[in-house]
């Protein structure tokens, strides 16, 4: 009998393990995103800048559009810096006042360090998102390289040794259901909250542009000489002795794009 409750309980407690790992990941993940676009919109706020929309959902990559930015570079660092702050103060918050959940105040310090910081230092080999707006508007390349190496090391120095609260390896200890639970719970949150905030950016497609529409646009435009039209980058259309130049595919899509995306208020 005594060896059946033994394997009832560690058969619930592996079920137990599993939600919680589950659930501290995807909390952190949404954590995070809706943690760095606030430091967005807060930067925006403090320097005067309008916010348009944010976009959180669980489908998407997070971003926050601004009708006015009149300090860009700054409102564009405020988002993974307070990204990474912010975190590590919740963690040290849960810290002093010994919280059953430290561990996953402390997980997701990490993660959202180590989000960040890989973010920005790989991020900008390839100008990706915040990367390039930073190095557009005057940032130099190696202060992001820096921002990486200074948060990364720091995001695996909080996780090393947490495995044991998640019931993993030698020293894994016994997962408390009062912690699951509490975890599971600002997961389910965090989830209905992403979906119900980018429910209406999430649904805005992008229209494509046929190629009839491209053809209409193209003999639409202007006639121009022919010497112009030589010098010109673009391909050209011959018509009644006259070559108009023929409008470009991905500038009509990106062009239509931009329009589309303002009617839907994205």
């Amino acid at each position: 009998m005594r060896k059946y409750h033994e394997a009832f309980f560690n058969h619930m407690n592996r079920h137990l393990q599993i939600v919680f790992i589950l659930s501290t990941l995807l909390a952190s993940w949404l954590g995070m995103q809706l943690v760095h676009e606030a430091g967005h919109v807060l930067g925006a706020w403090l320097t005067g800048g309008e916010v348009k929309q944010v976009v959180w959902h669980p489908l998407t990559i997070s971003r926050t559009d601004l009708a006015s930015n009149p300090r860009p570079l700054l409102v564009v660092w405020a988002g993974p810096i307070v990204g990474v702050l912010l975190p590590l103060l919740l963690w040290f918050i849960a810290r002093l006042i010994r919280t059953a959940t430290e561990s996953v105040w402390r997980f997701f310090a990490g993660f959202c360090l180590i989000a960040n910081g890989a973010y920005i230092g790989i991020g900008s080999f390839e100008r990706i998102g915040d990367c390039g707006d930073m190095l557009q508007h005057g940032s130099p390349i190696w202060t992001l390289w820096i921002f990486g190496l200074l948060t990364i090391p720091i995001g695996f120095v909080l996780w090393n040794r947490q495995a044991a609260a998640f019931g993993i390896g030698r020293q894994a200890r016994m997962v408390e259901r009062t912690v699951v639970w509490r975890t599971a719970l600002a997961t389910i949150i965090l989830l209905a909250l992403s979906i119900a905030f980018g429910a209406e950016s999430y649904r805005c497609p992008i229209p494509q542009l046929t190629r009839a529409d491209e053809t209409a646009d193209a003999l639409s435009l202007t006639a121009i000489d022919r010497r112009a039209c030589r010098s010109a980058s673009s391909r050209c259309l011959r018509g009644q002795g006259v070559l108009a130049p023929a409008a470009s595919p991905h500038r009509r899509r990106a062009s239509a794009s931009r329009s589309y995306a303002a009617e839907c208020g994205g």
